[in-house]
């Protein structure tokens, strides 16, 4: 796997550490999700582990090492993640580290740990981990992925080289997004997206757009009273909860520009500019203002506690519901 276009500063810069052998023994990707983390912790993985990479560190692809990674035998390379999509790692994951990290290498280089996302471990691998950050191991690199970095202890963050992830520019993620969509609509990909590009590529080949689209019917049948909020709460309790508060916030903020001017000079969900601007007339501009930063309140406690989500779409699709109308 390589790098993205995007990403190719962040890359050369680490090859560089890494030749200086300036290499950190835990970095910690961060940012958005759909930038490319973990492709790009991927790559770097299969870089370290690759008897003859390329001149930019690339992996060869066709030594016994990068045999290995293909084959997903690769002694000197684990990966833990939940056992159970959303579900927590668990302590027991990340004890099991103590003892691939006390082996030499088999391969006489690196070995490598990926955890994603690593905000998802529970308080007790949490702990486990930090043990593991306080006294690591000679040539081990540990890959730690999250798009929440805000809900990991403060402790394990310290002992992380942070590598921060960031939407490409929208031209050069639009082009990238048509080379992979084979005449799709990458512009709105893209738009629901939030400009991240490998989102948008998930999206594409998912019924998350259909989920966007029906997440929106909703909010405007809320507003008129047309649907049950407890209905769709138990709706979206089922989703990606920071996701559909994301889509949510970006609605209510463009709502506030649209009521704020006619022609803002900016939109985030372009293609919904009427019906966003029919929402915007029922509601006064104070209105819009408090619930967003309700909104706003709602995803800090979803990225950095365990909430039942339910119950908090329960309160906020209640609260949206009974907004006061103009």
């Amino acid at each position: 796997m390589s790098y993205l276009p995007w990403q190719a500063h962040m890359w050369q810069q680490l090859q560089q550490r890494r030749h200086a052998g300036r290499l950190p023994h835990a970095l910690l990707l961060s940012g958005p999700a759909g930038t490319g983390k973990l492709r790009f912790a991927t790559a770097f993985a299969e870089s370290l582990l690759c008897s003859t990479p390329g001149d930019d560190g690339s992996a060869c692809g066709h030594c016994k090492a990068c045999e290995l990674v293909t084959a997903g035998s690769h002694p000197d390379w684990t990966t833990i993640a939940p056992e159970e999509a959303g579900k927590a790692i668990k302590v027991d994951q990340i004890r099991s580290l103590a003892d691939f990290t006390s082996l030499h290498a088999h391969y006489g280089g690196s070995k490598v740990v990926t955890l994603q996302p690593v905000e998802q471990m529970n308080h007790a691998a949490a702990n486990s981990l930090l043990k593991t950050l306080e006294e690591p191991s000679a040539n081990t690199v540990l890959l730690l992925v999250t798009a929440n970095p805000q809900r990991l202890l403060p402790t394990i963050r310290s002992r992380c080289q942070v590598l921060h992830f960031e939407c490409p520019p929208r031209a050069e993620a639009l082009a990238w997004l048509t080379t992979q969509l084979a005449g799709r609509d990458g512009e709105r990909l893209l738009e629901i997206a939030a400009g991240a590009p490998v989102m948008a590529l998930e999206l594409a080949d998912s019924d998350l757009l259909a989920v966007f689209d029906e997440n929106f019917a909703s909010i405007e049948a809320l507003l008129g009273r047309w649907q049950d909020p407890l209905q769709v709460a138990s709706q979206w309790h089922k989703q990606d909860g920071l996701r559909t508060l994301h889509w949510f916030s970006g609605w209510v903020t463009d709502m506030i520009r649209l009521a704020s001017t006619d022609a803002p000079p900016h939109l985030d969900y372009l293609g919904l500019r009427d019906r966003l601007q029919a929402l915007a007339k029922e509601l006064e501009l104070s209105t819009l203002h408090r619930f967003l930063e309700q909104l706003n309140e709602a995803r800090r406690l979803l990225a950095t506690s365990q909430v039942n989500s339910q119950l908090l779409f329960e309160e906020l699709l209640v609260r949206w519901s009974a907004l006061p109308r103009r």
